[in-house]
Order: structure tokens, then C-alpha cells, then sequence
């Protein structure tokens, strides 16, 4: 263990993230794909005539080499596996959406009320969140984080850790602006 936590040791590090990844390749993807469009749908039919967001999560580590030395060869780099499943979601999600909006187009005469909006994607003009995200241990802060940090020293409750600070909900919200939505 690194530090005395269990947190920051990639002998527990690892088989957790693997668990992660484990819904993604079996029939839960599906499952939770399904609930999504069903979800999406089920918004406009209560809010029509709408035009619905879906906005993506930011990433919830920095693309950067972030190690856990206890690892068998010295070093395990969790965060490049921590992206890959955000990554993986984000496509989930973006195929969902897509999936929700054919379904409305064939209930209500061609309409597609709903666009996905990434905060993660390159080609997206604000791609605010980079350099934004929490840092990866317990042991140190991101002092520019858009987005809570475990165990943030604020009067916050466990649950806000890695969700949007009011800085990251003011960039959410310029970034439907900029992107002209609504």
C-alpha cells in the first residue's frame, strides 16, 4: 500500500477497475443502453415539444502518467483504463441518443429532439474540461478542477466527489451556449 490506503495500491486499484469494465462487455451494456433510449424517450413524450441535451460527463482523471509504484514491475498506470471506460460509456451514450431519436422520429413524423453533447471529444470547440478534471489520489488537488475531488476539503457530502464543482456547471452551461442549442 502506498501511503497506508488501500486507494492508492494498485494490488486493489486494478481488480476494481477491472470490475468496471466488466458490465461494458457483457449483457448489462445492453441492458443499460436500452434503459437510456427508454429514459430519453420516455423525457420528450412528458416534455413534448422539447429539445432535450444529453450532456457527456467530463473525465474524471488527467491524461497524464499518474503511477501507483506498487505494482508488480514497479508501476501501474490506472488512469489511461479509467479514460478507455469513459471513453467506452461516451460511445454507449452517443449510440443510445441516436437509437432514442429514430425511435421519436417514427412516433412523431421525423422529429429528433435530442443532441448529445460531449465535453470530452476533441473537435468539440470548447473541450472545457481539459485540465480540469480531479487529480487521481487522495494525497494531492488539482487547484483548477471544474469537477469535485474525492474527499474534497469543503463542506461537501461524499456523494458530490467527482461531480461538476459550480465552475464546472457554469462550463456545462457556456458549453450549450456555445454550441447553440437552445
Amino acid at each position: 500500500m502506498v501511503h497506508g490506503n488501500a486507494y492508492d495500491d494498485a494490488g486493489w486499484c486494478d481488480p476494481t477497475r477491472q470490475n468496471a469494465d466488466a458490465p461494458c462487455s457483457t449483457g448489462k451494456k445492453v441492458y443499460l443502453s436500452q434503459s437510456l433510449i427508454n429514459m430519453l424517450v420516455d423525457i420528450y413524450k412528458q416534455a413534448k415539444p422539447s429539445k432535450i441535451a444529453y450532456a457527456g460527463y467530463p473525465y474524471l482523471s488527467p491524461d497524464n502518467n499518474y503511477a501507483l509504484p506498487t505494482y508488480k514491475d514497479g508501476a501501474y498506470y490506472p488512469l489511461t483504463s479509467v479514460r478507455s471506460l469513459q471513453d467506452d460509456a461516451e460511445s454507449m451514450q452517443i449510440k443510445a441518443v441516436a437509437a432514442a431519436n429514430e425511435k421519436l422520429a417514427q412516433m412523431y413524423g421525423g422529429v429528433r429532439p435530442i443532441v448529445f453533447v460531449s465535453v470530452n471529444h476533441p473537435t468539440n470547440t470548447i473541450h472545457s474540461f481539459n485540465g480540469h478534471e480531479p487529480y487521481p489520489s487522495y494525497i494531492g488537488r488539482n487547484s483548477a478542477r471544474w469537477v469535485h475531488e474525492f474527499l474534497d476539503t469543503s463542506d461537501l457530502e461524499l456523494r458530490e466527489s467527482y461531480h461538476p464543482n459550480p465552475i464546472g456547471h457554469q462550463a456545462y452551461a457556456t458549453l450549450m451556449s456555445d454550441a447553440n442549442l437552445f
